[in-house]
Parts: structure tokens; sequence; C-alpha cells
């Protein structure tokens, strides 16, 4: 009762002139406008679960490019990624270990590599190199493109979805689930979102 008291409220309208929609937290008027009636619980539940939606089947390709470089940075699981950079830079140096060096005075061009950089051994020249990028996300981007990057994040599930719709919510608020205006209405302990 005190869901539908809080929408008569904010309408400024009658107990009479609404209708139970299509669930119980929907509520219908004469002319026919929706209005989603919520805790605030309520209305965070529906809105992880309406962004969770949308991230899972869309990917990266649900936010513009500059909340994707958010995103990217601050919730990516990077251990795929880290790792991926230091088995490439393995696989780097064991390549040019079998590679003659331009200068005669070193064996290989792991070798003269290795000088140049001032590293002893050939774990701290991967070191050295991976050390190279601020971190291993930028680096797999810069090596294999946008494309690669959104299809690894989306396939091996790398995204901390919890983080991300914090994110959207800090940024955008709950007013999605107003498909009609956006606008989110507060009303005593109820948020209403007007659906059509």
């Amino acid at each position: 009762m005190e869901r539908i008291e809080a929408l008569v409220n904010f309408l400024g309208c009658k107990i009479e002139d609404l209708k139970e929609g299509y669930r119980e937290e929907v509520f219908k008027t004469k002319d026919y406008k929706e209005y989603l009636v919520l805790t605030d619980d309520e209305a965070d539940r529906e809105f992880y679960e309406y962004e969770e939606n949308n991230i899972k089947d869309l990917g990266l390709d649900l936010f513009t490019d500059w909340a994707k470089d958010y995103i990217i940075e601050n919730c990516i699981d990077t251990d795929w990624f880290d790792m991926c950079m230091r088995e490439d830079y393995e696989s780097y140096c064991s390549d040019i270990e079998t590679e003659k060096s331009r200068f005669s005075k070193y064996e290989n061009r792991l070798q003269e590599e290795m000088e140049h950089a001032n590293c002893k051994t050939k774990e701290d020249y991967v070191e050295y190199l991976c050390d190279g990028y601020n971190n291993s996300v930028e680096w797999f981007k810069e090596s294999f493109g946008n494309e690669e990057l959104k299809n690894v994040i989306n396939n091996n599930n790398l995204l901390d979805t919890d983080k991300v719709v914090e994110y959207i919510k800090e940024e955008d608020g709950r007013g999605i689930l107003a498909g009609w205006d956006g606008i989110e209405n507060e009303e005593g302990e109820y948020f209403i979102y007007r659906l059509n």
C-alpha cells in the first residue's frame, strides 16, 4: 500500500486513478502511463540486472570510448594479460637467442639486447621488457588492437561486472530504469520511474 501511496503523492492523483500493472511494482494511470515504483534496494537490484544483461549481450561495445578506457584501466582482471605479456616476451627472447648478433662481440642477439638494457639474465630482460608498459592491458591493446582486446575480455570473462555496474551508477545514476524519460524520481522511501 505504501508503494501506491508514494505514486499517488508523486502524481497528485487518487488511488482510484491507478491500476496494477504487469507486476506488483508497476502501476498504470487512466491514460495508460506505466510507472515502476521501487525501494532503494529494489532499484539497485533492478539496475544491476539490467546493466549485467547489457554487458553480457554487448560487452565493451556498450560503452563510449572514454568509458571503455576507464573500464579497461579499472574493472578488468589483468592476470590473463600479465601472463600473456610475459609469455610473449619469453618467446621473443627465445627466438632472438638463436639469432646471430649484428656485432661480433655478442654470441647472439639476446645477449646484445640484454647488454644494452643492462640486464644480466634472460629473466631480468623479460622483466625489463614487461616494465616498458604501464600495464599489460595497454601492451595487449597496442600489440593486437582494440577488437582482439574486446574479444579476449569477453571470451575469457575478464570484466568485473560489479565494478562496471557501480561505475555506471556513479556516472549516470539509475535513470535508465525509466524507459520513457530517463529520470529517477524520489518520493519518500520510494523511487519512481516512468516506463512508457
